[in-house]
């Protein structure tokens, strides 16, 4: 493979000694502990390395969770359940608790260089004072890790979930971006569920797709109405199929774990990978429940007219979302010169497989609740104090001689059954997750190929200011990493 062109974002402009004051914002975490799961950290932190590795340390803004607080977190599940010091309380999370939070513990986050919280209202105040310092030449980049939150009634409204249960919405980040002074690029990354509705920021009102705000543009991980993947308490890297991670590995040159790339990202063979062929490296070689865009693509759907469905294009045009077509289709062992076919089966099996699953599941959830209500009262016949697990007297069992209580559980002759259950939930769950995966290949086929036609149409009828105005968005996306 190529070796990439130092991702470094300080550059000179002219002879004269002139420094452009870029800034690359990350923002990482969850609303809480508990929904700060530690694949979060570990791409964060996987991120900001790689930035500093490249240089950028003077411009890189990080704000992740609480700061540089002490308490815990950040949540995580470490390999095998009972994973710790002290006993396995496992059979008491089975029995009186949720199921899926076994084995997890909590910590300190480990992301080096937090200048601070990501509680919305210091986070705004800190961007505030930060964009007012930028100007023209000047670039932007803002990074996200972490959740998302849609409004299904205006996708404007979509928000990232920070710290301390706040949010970040669409119309506000744009309202902060307003600021910027003309001539700053503002390029941006989003991962989260529900993210599709970030691609707004393009236009000068996020509520009304009309005109572009100009040097706006950006990568975003799904629809505005869609769940991403991502966001695990699970350890092991080497299993997360989130889009950071294929964009990511693209700009950095290997996967995370270290191995080489199976396929070059640099489509154009200049010997460069800019931010838009990392995103086409995701999505030529994704294998996630994720349909990611970007916002040149976001543009050409809002644009199409409704008269355009009824014209007419011969196969599947020669550009570069026909040419990923055809690749995807490929890596999925389907016929590329006509896919579609396959395409209708798979969609139909998959939505098949994926009802039967979840009527599994739901069968499934209620069998462990009725196995947990059985053990429960049991249990709370032989410890009284049980049936109020927050009294002091139950705490003061369970924290002095938790033995005696988890000895008796798992010696109760319903509990081998509802730890089965458990397992057969987890092993539906996982089932579930792979069809999903499996019909989001399906889709992404079904949706490269319309992009292609919609681009050739685009290329037909649109006006010479949309064609200007979807070139411009080309253009910003194809920045290449330590270039103007």
């Amino acid at each position: 493979m190529k070796a990439h062109w130092p991702f470094a974002l300080l550059m000179v402009l002219g002879a004269g000694a002139v420094v452009a004051e870029d800034r690359v914002w990350l923002v990482g975490g969850g609303p809480h502990a508990s929904g700060s799961q530690v694949s979060i950290e570990l791409n964060t932190r996987w991120i900001a390395d790689w930035l500093r590795e490249e240089g950028l340390q003077d411009g890189l803004r990080i704000r992740y969770n609480d700061g540089d607080a002490p308490g815990a977190d950040v949540k995580l599940r470490p390999r095998g359940e009972g994973t710790g010091e002290g006993p396995d309380l496992t059979p008491l999370v089975y029995v009186f608790g949720a199921p899926s939070t076994a084995g997890e513990r909590y910590r300190n986050h480990r992301v080096r260089g937090v200048e601070g919280t990501t509680v919305v209202g210091p986070l705004v105040t800190a961007l505030e004072a930060d964009v007012q310092e930028l100007e023209s030449g000047d670039d932007l980049w803002f990074l996200y890790q972490g959740h998302g939150l849609q409004d299904p009634e205006d996708h404007s409204r979509n928000t990232l979930r920070l710290w301390g249960d706040t949010e970040l919405s669409v119309r506000r980040l744009e309202g902060l971006l307003d600021r910027l002074e003309p001539g700053v690029t503002t390029r941006f990354f989003f991962p989260q569920c529900y993210s599709g509705g970030f691609a707004r920021l393009m236009y000068d009102d996020p509520a009304d797709p009309d005109a572009l705000a100009g040097g706006r543009c950006g990568f975003l991980a799904q629809a505005p109405d869609r769940q991403s993947e991502g966001c695990t308490p699970s350890i092991e890297a080497g299993e997360y199929r989130d889009y950071s991670t294929y964009f990511f590995a693209a700009l950095t040159g290997e996967r995370r774990t270290g191995e080489a790339l199976e396929r070059d990202p640099d489509r154009d063979g200049d010997g460069r990978v800019s931010l838009r062929e990392a995103h086409l490296h995701a999505l030529a070689t994704a294998d996630s429940a994720d349909l990611s865009r970007a916002t040149s693509e976001a543009f050409l759907e809002d644009w199409e007219p409704w008269w355009l469905r009824w014209v007419g294009t011969a196969g599947v045009p020669d550009n570069v979302y026909g040419n990923l077509a055809v690749e995807v289709a490929a890596d999925r062992g389907l016929d590329p010169t006509d896919p579609m076919p396959a395409v209708h089966q798979g969609l139909d099996r998959t939505k098949r497989e994926w009802e039967r699953l979840r009527r599994e599941l739901d069968t499934a959830r209620e069998r462990i609740r009725e196995l947990q209500r059985t053990v429960r009262e049991r249990a709370e016949e032989r410890w009284p104090a049980l049936a109020s697990r927050y009294s002091t007297a139950a705490l003061e069992q369970l924290m002095h001689d938790p033995e005696p209580v988890l000895d008796w559980l798992r010696a109760d002759p319903d509990y081998p059954a509802l730890v089965e259950a458990i397992h057969r939930q987890r092993r539906l769950e996982a089932e579930e997750l792979a069809v999903q995966r499996e019909r989001a290949g399906y889709e992404r086929v079904l949706r490269l190929r319309r992009l292609a036609r919609l681009k050739a149409r685009f290329e037909r009828f649109a006006s010479e200011e949309e064609r200007a105005a979807y070139r411009e968005l080309v253009a910003c996306e194809s920045w290449v990493p330590g270039e103007p």
